[in-house]
């Protein structure tokens, strides 16, 4: 018989604190056979075998082959180990539910209160770490090297870490089980009646949305807490209204604009498929915007929101507003961008200017020969802008200028190109500037243009090279400071030595006054033993 039967059968009895005569009247043997089969002198039937695993919930591989207990001590481990991953998993589970089940209200004091929790921790700890941080450097920075005494301080600073934050971190999950945790298992356990937030009766149209679990208050109305953490949750929950209420008003502004710009889109109503699009991205806008003001409007003043219409609301505008985008899209390509020379806009001017000798244009010109004494300037500009001429400085550097005083007039001009079809370039209102002079004038003009570049490109060098040596000079300043600073480090490294050693010569010469009042001493005592000697001669 394999002997680990035997053993088990004894070891599974004595746990049991069973005699045979009890264990034969459970498996229905006599005790004869129980001592029989724990001698080995019998072996049991198949039957009682498995009756013992039953009786006893154990396996047959390991009451017949395994020492039972070793076997039942790797169970109850495995067996531990399970009990304390659910538990683990189930307080994650709560602690989601809780807060998913919480009121908004409930919410933010939930937080609330814990960011002060967090950060009285973090003070306590902060503050006891400094001192043993402080503490433990006076105490072993006497007694040991610096290359020492530094990586075991560093080494303690970790150690202390990871236990206070250990330590914080059970003490914080400690009380939110407390405070908030037990009492929602009490509520799903049904041992405590939770006071929820009544849902308004449903309208008889129904809608495929999955009606939100109730809202329960946390925490229980009757459980005491500290006036403070109510006072300063009354604080942070009017600071957030506050804030909503700046939001809201900041909306209210966006609608005001959402309409203008729709009563104003009507100016473009020629353009086809853009005229659409802009017509629907505006409503569409305006819808949401004013959704998102009445959601925080009853949030302000705690009225509940008629989500049915405020969901299809919203859906139906983002639905609304994406189809805007593809007529926006379809009537934008057949748009055309076309210069300033090819619109309406456009008049023919001239004008009429003696020579002079330093005369020249700054602006892009075209030169055209003519046998004429005088200079003919002939332009185009803006028929709605005002053109002129201005001299720079002394020298007769002439420079065209446009200044459109009527934006009505220039806005209605341009919508009026948009609406056929044409986005108007704006990069300049004057275009096309031809000169008439005679070759001689011509050839004055460019030379006094080529003088001004050449002045021009001149000064452009010399900006350049100061600008070189300006940054040569913050080079080699930011040096002579890094230089500076090593020689200030060196210096104050120096006293510090200084300091040291005049410390060290104090104490050195205080060690000397000490050996030579000690060596006077030690004098006068031989001194006195020398008299005592000679008294004992002579006597």
């Amino acid at each position: 018989m394999n002997h680990h039967l035997q053993d088990n059968l004894k070891k599974i009895r004595k746990d049991h604190n069973l005699s045979q005569e009890q264990l034969a009247e459970e498996l229905g043997v006599t005790r004869q056979a129980i001592s029989k089969w724990e001698s080995g002198v019998a072996y049991p039937e198949m039957e009682k075998i498995i009756q013992l695993c039953d009786l006893f919930d154990l396996n047959i591989d390991d009451l017949l082959h395994r020492d039972i207990r070793e076997s039942k001590g790797e169970e109850i481990t495995k067996n531990n180990l399970n009990k304390y991953m659910n538990s683990f998993l189930s307080f994650v589970t709560d602690s989601i539910n809780l807060f998913c089940s919480m009121r908004f209200m409930s919410k933010v004091k939930f937080l609330f209160e814990q960011l002060i929790l967090i950060f009285s921790l973090v003070s306590i700890d902060t503050l006891l770490g400094a001192l043993l941080i402080i503490g433990t450097k006076n105490m072993i920075d006497v007694f040991l090297p610096w290359r020492i005494y530094q990586p075991l301080l560093n080494f303690l600073l970790i150690v202390y870490v990871f236990v206070v934050g250990f330590i914080s971190v059970t003490l914080l999950a400690h009380i939110f089980k407390v405070r908030y945790l037990d009492y929602y298992v009490k509520i799903k356990k049904g041992e405590k009646e939770a006071p929820v937030d009544l849902e308004e009766k449903e309208e008889k149209e129904k809608i495929s949305f999955k009606r939100p679990e109730e809202k329960i208050i946390i925490r229980d109305p009757k459980h005491s807490e500290y006036r403070f953490f109510s006072i300063l949750f009354k604080g942070i929950v009017f600071g957030i209204k506050f804030f909503a209420a700046l939001f809201t008003l900041s909306l209210c502004f966006l609608l005001v604009l959402c309409f203008t710009g729709f009563v104003i889109s009507f100016s473009i109503r020629k353009t086809g498929l853009l005229f659409v699009g802009v017509i629907l991205a505006l409503l569409a806008a305006g819808t949401i915007d004013t959704i998102m003001i009445l959601y925080f409007l009853n949030f302000i003043f705690n009225r509940p929101n008629q989500k049915k219409k405020m969901i299809w609301g919203f859906i139906i505008s983002v639905i609304v507003l994406g189809m805007s985008f593809g007529f926006l899209f379809l009537g934008t390509i057949h748009l055309d961008i076309v210069p300033l020379e090819e619109s309406n806009l456009l008049g023919n001017n001239s004008i009429v200017m003696d020579m002079q000798e330093q005369l020249m244009f700054l602006d892009d010109v075209t030169y055209i020969e003519e046998d004429i004494e005088n200079i003919r300037v002939e332009y185009k500009a803006n028929k709605l802008c005002k053109v002129s001429i201005d001299k720079l400085g002394s020298d007769g550097y002439l420079r065209f200028s446009s200044s459109c005083d009527n934006p009505l007039s220039i806005m209605r001009a341009y919508l009026k190109e948009f609406n056929n079809g044409r986005i108007v370039d704006m990069d300049s209102e004057i275009v096309d500037i031809r000169v008439y002079a005679s070759s001689k004038n011509i050839a004055t003009l460019k030379e006094n243009y080529q003088k001004y570049y050449e002045e021009l490109e001149n000064h452009n060098n010399e900006i350049s090279y100061y600008k070189e040596e300006l940054a040569t000079c913050k080079e080699n300043a930011e040096g002579l400071e890094a230089i500076n600073h090593d020689h200030e480090n060196h210096i104050y490294y120096l006293e510090t030595e200084y300091h040291d050693a005049q410390e060290r010569i104090e104490e050195y010469q205080e060690s000397i006054r000490e050996y030579k009042t000690q060596i006077q001493e030690y004098k006068d005592t031989l001194s006195e033993y020398k008299r005592e000697i000679d008294s004992l001669k002579n006597n």
